[in-house]
């Protein structure tokens, strides 16, 4: 089955809204949202408006693992929004560094996507003492 070029179109849009939205949420900075999914400056079209990307610029693998760290801390923490923002922005000992620094990089997007993806399936069990 072909996906026609609207189709592909519509999913990444609706994935930019959802990564702009995540980021949002989180508090990050322009320059932290840039660095993050790799996106020079000069492929941006009216952010604010929504006007997207130059849709070769968006990697949709680095969208996905940030929307996956968001969806995780969402759980974790319940929803709660400056919980998760202050995960993000203080010294982690599980990760081994600030979250919202290490996820600039490749391989620090992939280990706290790892620890926090750890933590949610781990089920703890209380016995009666």
């Amino acid at each position: 089955m072909k996906i026609s070029l609207d189709q592909q179109n519509d999913r990444r849009k609706t994935l930019t809204k959802a990564v702009i939205n995540a980021a949002e949420i989180l508090d990050v900075s322009d320059d932290e949202f840039f660095k993050i999914l790799k996106i020079k400056k000069s492929s941006i079209v009216q952010l604010d408006n929504l006007n997207y990307f130059n849709p070769i610029s968006l990697d949709e693998e680095i969208a996905i693992l940030f929307l996956s760290i968001f969806n995780l801390l969402h759980k974790l923490s319940g929803g709660d929004v400056d919980m998760m923002c202050y995960f993000m922005r203080s010294f982690n000992y599980l990760t081994g560094d600030i979250p919202i620094k290490q996820i600039e990089s490749s391989a620090g997007l992939v280990k706290v996507y790892n620890v926090l993806g750890n933590i949610s399936e781990k089920r703890f069990y209380c016995t009666k003492v």
